[in-house]
């Protein structure tokens, strides 16, 4: 979302620095080597902690020498830093909070922190419903929110051929970070009846996560080796969805899903989970089928339908891509958050926009 949120401002006449922190116990330098691919100005703001007043010292600096007219903050790092960093220089903040979980204590830490810090900015866009009613029950003013949906480039995934093929299989693709909250455990237990009914169906799985280890147990448990691929992190993402029959993402807990709108772009029908923004982005029955997270039968049955019924998957594919189309355009979004960023100035500026974005 950063990537495209920033190439699409470069093209409506902004100039965008993408700050990147440097984790040196967590190096992953990824995003910082794509914005520069793209030709995107790039710094790099080095991280020797969970608490480091060093890097809060140097994004000070940053914003010296930029002089941005508005930072764009992204995490609860950048927001934390970043409104310390802002702290009596004059500089409009907007935060975008993509999705706030719970569970350990550790995690429950950073989202008070986090909160503290939101409380700060001047702006505030939420990228889903849900994620705005989060935040005024924790207090944050509405007049402070707006809600703006992701966005991506669709171009690449209108005009992907397909990169890898599964001869005589079906295939269920899911890209998601190898994390059990994104629904893996349901998943693979409603693919032990698929493949009972199904036996082609093949579970085609990118990203790479904490949880790798369990589920490859969980799929020896299950005896699915014959119908799962776990392919680990990818750089040919469109070529990869057009291997894909179906898409499914079956979250526990979601925000506004990037995969989902990308699956829309390379036509694919849709099965997920009514958590988040997915019920606003998925219309059942029209663009996918909606299931309960958690719920293995429905699940089951959701990708079994599709499995039996190519018209069905034809039909829907067409919808989900005539949507992101109208609604989830890069460039849309773009716009929507130069009018957030004019208003956390306080004015309807016309000129070019410097702005500092941290991730």
């Amino acid at each position: 979302m950063l990537l495209n949120l920033s190439r699409s401002l470069v093209e409506v006449g902004c100039e965008v620095t993408v700050a990147i922190f440097h984790n040196e116990h967590a190096p992953n330098l990824e995003v910082a080597s794509r914005a520069a691919a793209y030709g995107l100005q790039t710094e790099i703001l080095e991280c020797r902690g969970r608490v480091d007043i060093g890097s809060v010292r140097a994004l000070r600096s940053l914003l010296r020498t930029k002089k941005p007219d508005v930072l764009h903050l992204h995490g609860y790092k950048a927001d934390i830093y970043g409104a310390l960093a802002a702290h009596g220089r004059n500089i409009p903040t907007v935060a975008t909070c993509h999705n706030w979980l719970s569970g350990t204590p550790a995690l429950n830490i950073y989202n008070r922190l986090d909160l503290l810090a939101l409380r700060r900015c001047d702006r505030l866009a939420a990228v889903s419903d849900s994620v705005a009613s989060i935040l005024r029950t924790s207090g944050i003013p509405a007049q402070k929110i707006a809600v703006i949906p992701n966005g991506i480039d669709i171009a690449p995934f209108e005009s992907a051929a397909p990169g890898i093929d599964f001869p005589g299989r079906l295939t269920l693709g899911m890209v998601a970070r190898l994390d059990m909250n994104k629904g893996f455990g349901p998943l693979l237990r409603a693919l032990v009846e698929v493949a009972k009914r199904c036996p082609e169906i093949l579970l085609i799985v990118a990203g790479e996560g904490p949880a790798r280890n369990e589920i490859e147990r969980s799929i020896a448990d299950l005896q699915l080796q014959n119908n799962v691929r776990l392919l680990g992190t990818r750089k040919d993402m469109p070529e990869l969805y057009r291997c894909f029959n179906i898409f499914v993402l079956p979250s526990l807990n979601e925000g506004m899903p990037l995969t989902v709108l990308e699956a829309f772009a390379s036509g694919l029908p849709v099965v997920a989970t009514r958590t988040g923004a997915i019920p606003s982005v998925v219309q059942d029955g029209v663009s996918g089928i909606l299931v309960d997270p958690g719920d293995v039968g429905s699940l089951a049955a959701a990708i079994l339908k599709l499995a039996r019924e190519p018209e069905l998957r034809a039909r829907m594919g067409a919808a989900g891509r005539k949507k992101v189309r109208a609604e989830y355009a890069a460039r849309s979004m773009a716009h929507k958050y130069l009018e957030l960023y004019r208003s956390a100035e306080g004015g309807s500026r016309a000129d070019v926009l410097r702005a500092v974005s941290p991730q």
